[in-house]
């Protein structure tokens, strides 16, 4: 039975305008630490609460946004004096004819937007940078859906060095400059993400964990199954298949011996790698060539214990509801429920662990 923990408290002071308190640089973080939500459970709080904590500056990097309630936290801290720059994807996947009518309401609101570079296939990067001191690196577009409807997994985290390094992605590609120094922790695409994926997978001694909305890339799929045949417990969570590559691509890693499970209780738009408990991997990475090679991507690892238990306590939750998934089964019923005998009661298990708040003097605390 998975373990509910109760993890609450938070003091949230906010500033009326950031000529009232003192923003100190990013080396006076008082506290260093990580905190995880999860969606749809833990809603716009951990977003929201942390824009309207600003003092100093807001920047975003996002895919596509849409979610009155968010552009409005951005419209009051630029109200508030707090300068608020975006950068957007211009033509998001599915979004027919791109995202002129939300550049031109974000712009309405006296907030700086442009598109991402062209330099990358897409700008497919989601994370807010606040102060230059809290950083928010996540899977989700800022969407009614993905507050709503779709499992989804994001880290708040004021450790300075990542933090640092994030708002360097961020002026890199606002400002058309290269990118020199990655933070240790920080996976971006296309300058390390390659290398930092297939490592991660060549770690696992025990067991891998993995969110898959799609996976698409032939050294990913091969790292997965060298992971079985050394004796891993590989476990991936998916979408139902939807195409004939779908359909190759999970035949190849059934074959390999990758235990898989199709989600039909929510959407995964999760990207999420847990390696043996010890390290979770968040943030927009997609297991495909074009997500590690072509595109603008950051995800976060993630170490901290509260943060990697929740992971694991999520997964086995959406694992448990969801069903086997067996190559030889595509037809009228792909997807066989399994047999496992699922708690009629069972609950999602909440660990209450993103709270990380900003408070006068630039400083962080978490409250667990």
């Amino acid at each position: 039975m998975l373990a509910i923990i109760c993890l609450t408290g938070c003091n949230l002071s906010i500033a009326q305008s950031p000529s009232e308190t003192l923003c100190l640089p990013i080396d006076s973080q008082a506290h260093e630490i990580d905190g995880l939500y999860v969606l749809p459970e833990d809603g716009r709080a951990p977003v929201i609460q942390e824009i309207d904590a600003a003092r100093c500056s807001v920047d975003v990097s996002i895919y596509m946004i849409t979610d009155d309630q968010v552009i409005d936290a951005l419209a009051r801290a630029q109200a508030r004096g707090v300068p608020v720059r975006m950068l957007l994807e211009a033509t998001p996947f599915g979004a027919f004819g791109g995202q002129v009518d939300t550049l031109d309401e974000i712009s309405a609101l006296g907030i700086e937007v442009k598109y991402g570079p062209d330099a990358f296939r897409f700008s497919h990067a989601k994370y807010i940078v606040v102060d230059g001191a809290v950083g928010i690196i996540t899977n989700q577009n800022l969407t009614y859906s993905s507050f709503e409807s779709n499992r989804e997994v994001g880290v708040i985290t004021t450790d300075t060095e990542v933090v640092r390094s994030l708002a360097a992605v961020f002026e890199a590609d606002w400002s058309g400059n290269s990118l020199d120094d990655i933070a240790d922790r920080l996976v971006v695409s296309p300058e390390n993400s390659r290398e930092s994926l297939v490592d991660l997978l060549a770690s696992a001694e025990q067991d891998i964990r993995l969110y898959v909305e799609v996976i698409r890339d032939d050294e990913i799929v091969a790292g997965l199954n060298d992971a079985v045949a050394r004796g891993v417990d590989v476990r991936l969570v998916v979408n139902a298949p939807n195409d004939d590559l779908d359909f190759e691509v999970l035949g190849a890693l059934a074959k390999g011996g990758v235990d898989i499970r199709v989600a039909d209780h929510i959407y995964i738009h999760a990207k999420a790698l847990l390696i043996d408990d010890d390290i979770a991997l968040i943030g927009s990475h997609n297991p495909t060539s074009t997500s590690i090679d072509d595109n603008r991507e950051v995800s976060l690892e993630v170490t901290d214990p509260v943060a990697i238990e929740r992971v694991r306590a999520i997964f086995d939750y959406d694992w448990l509801l969801s069903a086997l998934w067996y190559p030889e089964a595509r037809g009228a019923d792909e997807r066989i429920q399994n047999s496992m005998n699922i708690p009629l009661a069972l609950d999602m298990p909440m660990m209450y662990g993103y709270c990380v708040r900003t408070v006068p003097m630039g400083l962080a605390q978490v409250s667990r």
